[in-house]
């Protein structure tokens, strides 16, 4: 009866974290490229927050942020036209306005760099452009990445 119960679990918590394992693991070329990009600036972001939030080891999140300027900058060519095939969650937006897409992550790198250049020990301003860097991500992914 135990071993029912853990192997339930456990297919259970495979099931749960299957969707998200094969969007990635299907995704080949540009599009995983783009994808672990941009996984890999959330894991930064998550990061941050926790700091932010705790008001403390508020130094390191300076090297986050240079790393997402580095990323963002390089974003708009990670989007060819005609790369938003599944399981891309790019909207066919981006190509309508491609340069409101580039304008807006140039907005996310200066907003990166502006976070990587402040002072630690000032958390009321770091807090301030933390939410400044999310604010540009999320006003990006609002208009062009496709809703679940």
């Amino acid at each position: 009866m135990r071993v029912d119960l853990l192997a339930a679990a456990v297919a259970l918590a495979l099931l749960g974290i299957a969707p998200n394992v094969s969007a990635h693991e299907s995704a080949a070329g540009i599009v995983k490229e783009r994808m672990d990009a941009m996984k890999g600036m959330a894991q930064r972001v998550k990061r941050m927050s926790k700091r932010v939030r705790a008001g403390r080891d508020l130094a390191e999140i300076g090297a986050h942020a240079r790393a997402i300027a580095e990323v963002v900058a390089k974003v708009p060519p990670l989007f060819p036209a005609g790369s938003n095939k599944h399981p891309s969650e790019a909207s066919e937006k981006i190509w309508r306005d491609f340069a409101d897409f580039e304008k807006r992550a140039q907005a996310a790198a200066a907003a990166a760099r502006g976070l990587a250049d402040t002072d630690p020990s000032n958390a009321k301003l770091v807090a301030a452009r933390f939410r400044a860097l999310t604010k540009a991500c999320s006003a990006c992914h609002e208009t062009y990445r496709v809703k679940k």
